[in-house]
Order: structure tokens, then sequence, then C-alpha cells
């Protein structure tokens, strides 16, 4: 079995770090990297994944009682890597429905164990005072009678209402206790917030409960998530702190949470090969007219029948100069109206997100929207209501907003 604990100190030098079971800091272990840039890392976050004969299950986001020089809760996450798939599972279920998934209703234990393990103090400024006792809470765990029941892949979305996400998380820790996992290296079960439905789907996820937001907006999920990111460079990017910015903080995905997401309909290449034979074409038309204009003007402007013969040459000279110009003409609304369709939507969606949270619209300019909340001092503003003008990075100010109001609410609750 091995154990890694990450966490961080009190002051700005003690940023968030991995440590071993040797109390030493290290990188993020391969196996970990391989399975955490599917977790939002700041919200309680659960994954089991197998690689090989090993299983892993990380738990993220557990709140602590410590807090950062800035009274910011400092969250702790935890990993164990095992070959003892029934001792995973149990566990998993427990942690489900332990006070780390549900502050008001949950189990205090294994939460309640977790934090007295982790203290403040050390040169990390935080120290495992007791890894056997992490180690003890996947050893005592005991073994279910299992079901002959399968269960097909299943990603369902987490609900807002607290009963029902009791429900949810108590369904998952049942069909944990009595279901064996899938035998394929890949990441099994996934609890977490905020994220994409694609990228769970990407990865075959067995089992997924999270805030999907290619769903929030009530558009259809077609699998091209424009919220991902690379999913290889996923994770929990950390601020360094020390600065103005204060203690660093847990990252989404940056997919999730990258800058306007990915756009899935660039123009084909092919019509770009047409639109540059045709420039082509009427540069080589346009030097062919000036050359006849001039030879005209040098002939006896008396000889009639030579002036129409030039003209007869000049008509189909002219088509090819009005032929691109009214195929430039046809494409390129066509490709400001699918553009502009996209904005579109993507505006919805962000409106429903917000509307979704307790936001209220203001009055605005014609092309401005202004989003507040009573529990947030700034203000949201969708720039763009036809489509036009949108601003690129406006849907990460928006999955900021909604973070920081997460934040806030459960540190009210506490």
């Amino acid at each position: 079995m091995k154990i890694f604990v990450e966490s961080a100190g009190k002051s700005p030098e003690h940023d968030y770090n991995w440590i071993d079971e040797q109390l030493k800091i290290i990188e993020k272990p391969n196996i970990i990297k391989s399975f955490i840039g599917l977790l939002q890392q700041d919200s309680p976050s659960l994954l089991i994944g197998r690689k090989g004969e090993e299983f892993v299950l990380i738990v993220t986001g557990i709140s602590s009682e410590r807090r950062d020089y800035q009274n910011r809760i400092i969250r702790i996450s935890i990993v164990w890597i095992d070959d003892n798939e029934a001792k995973i599972r149990s566990l998993a279920s427990k942690i489900l429905l332990s006070k780390i998934f549900l502050p008001d209703t949950g189990e205090i234990d294994p939460k309640k164990s977790i934090e007295a393990c982790v203290t403040a103090g050390g040169e990390n400024g935080f120290k495992v005072v007791d890894f056997e006792s992490l180690r003890s809470l996947l050893e005592e765990q005991e073994s279910s009678k299992l079901s002959d029941e399968k269960l097909d892949e299943k990603l369902e979305q987490k609900s807002d209402d607290t009963i029902k996400q009791l429900a949810q998380l108590a369904q998952l820790a049942q069909d944990l206790k009595e279901r064996s996992l899938p035998k394929k290296d890949r990441p099994l079960v996934v609890v977490t917030g905020i994220q994409s439905k694609a990228d769970f789907r990407e990865a075959k996820v067995w089992r997924g409960l999270a805030k999907f937001v290619d769903e929030l907006g009530g558009q259809p999920e077609d699998g091209n998530s424009k919220f991902r990111g690379n999913r290889n460079s996923q994770g929990h990017k950390q601020h360094k702190r020390g600065n103005s910015q204060g203690h660093k903080q847990h990252k989404q995905s940056d997919d999730i949470h990258s800058k306007g997401g990915r756009k899935t309909n660039e123009r084909p290449i092919q019509k770009r090969i047409v639109i540059s034979v045709l420039a082509i074409l009427f540069c080589i038309s346009l030097a062919l007219a000036i050359w006849f204009y001039i030879q005209s003007n040098e002939q006896n402007p008396n000889d009639q029948k030579q002036n129409d013969n030039i003209n007869s040459l000049n008509k189909p000279i002219q088509t090819l100069i009005m032929e691109p110009k009214a195929l430039q003409k046809e494409l390129i609304p066509q490709e400001k109206t699918e553009e502009l369709k996209e904005e579109k939507i993507k505006i919805m969606e962000l409106k429903n997100l917000l509307l979704k949270a307790g936001f209220t619209e203001e009055p605005g300019e014609v092309s401005n929207t202004k989003w507040s909340h009573p529990l947030l001092p700034g203000k949201v503003i969708l720039s763009g209501k036809d489509g036009n003008d949108a601003k690129p990075d406006q849907e990460r100010d928006v999955i900021n907003a909604l973070n920081t109001l997460d934040k806030i609410k459960e540190d009210q609750q506490r």
C-alpha cells in the first residue's frame, strides 16, 4: 500500500505540496497525474481508477479547521494505492456518505480521522502526524457480499437539491459495496463538482456524478466539449504565494475551464483553396482587362469592327471579375451567420448558469448585460447579446464567479 497526502501551511511560503510516508515533498506521482485531471480539486471529489493490478483512490477538497494567512480554508487531498479492490470500494462508499461530501448530514468519520492526521507545523507548514491511522482506514475495511446484477455505465448530473444529492450519493455508495469494478485500466468512479460530460465519456468513466457544464445550458451534449482543455495538462494548477494574489488555490482543469474553449467550426480547407484560386483568377483577369484597354486606345478609333472584337473579348473577362466577388459575398455572410449562431448559443448557456446560481440581470447597454449576486461584491458582464462583440474570456469569468460563490456559501455554512 502507498499513501500520499497534499496540503498547505498558513504562511505565503508554504504552498500546496504532496508528501510521501517519509514526510518528503515529492512530485505528483504518475498514477495520480493520469486521473486527477477529471476532478475539480477545490470541491469535494472522489475518484477510483485502475492501473494494471493496482487501484487508486483519490479524495480531494477535504476542508480542515486550519486557515491560511488570508483566513481561507486549507484543504487536504489524500491518495491510497493498493491491490485490494474490495477494501478500496468499501472505503470509498463510506467517504461518499461522510461529512466530506455531506457537511450537514454525513457521518463524522472518516473525515474526522483524516483531518486529525494532518496538522499545522513542520518544514512544509503542515505535517502528517499519523500515517498509520490513514493506513488503518483502508486495511480495516470489510468485504460485503457481491450482487450478481451487472451495472451499465452511468454519468449522472449532480442535483442542487440536498435531499436528492444525498440519494444520489447513497445509491452510488451502495453500488460500490455490492458490485465489482470493471476490469479495464481507466477511471472507474468519479464524483466531483463542475466538469465536462464529454471529458468523462472520452475517458470512459464507468460511474460519474458531477455538475456537467455542457448540460446546464439546456443544449444537447454532442461529445465535443467547449470547456475541455488539454487533459494531459489538466489538474490542479496552483498560484505561487507570497505576492498580492495570496495563497495558491486549487484550479479546475485547463478545459474546464480554459479561455473560451475550442472552436469547432473552422473553415474547411477546401473552401480556402477555392477562394485562393478565385483570387488568383481575379488578378489575372484584371491584368488582362488593363492590357486590352491600353491596346484598344492605341488602335484607330474609327475601326469600329476592331473595337467590337475587343469588347467581345472583355465580356468573359468581366464575368471572371464578377464571379469571385459574388462568391465571396455569398461565403462571408454565411460564415458570419455560423459564428454569430455559436456565440448566441454560448451566451444563452452562460445566462442559464448565472440564473440557476441566483444571479439577477441589471439594465444595461444594448449589447451588454450586467449580472449581480447579493453574496458577491462585483458584477459579471456578458457582452454581445446578438452574438456580436462577445468577449473571448467571458466563459472563464462566469466559471470563476460560480466557484467564488460556492466557496462563500461553504464558508458561511461553517
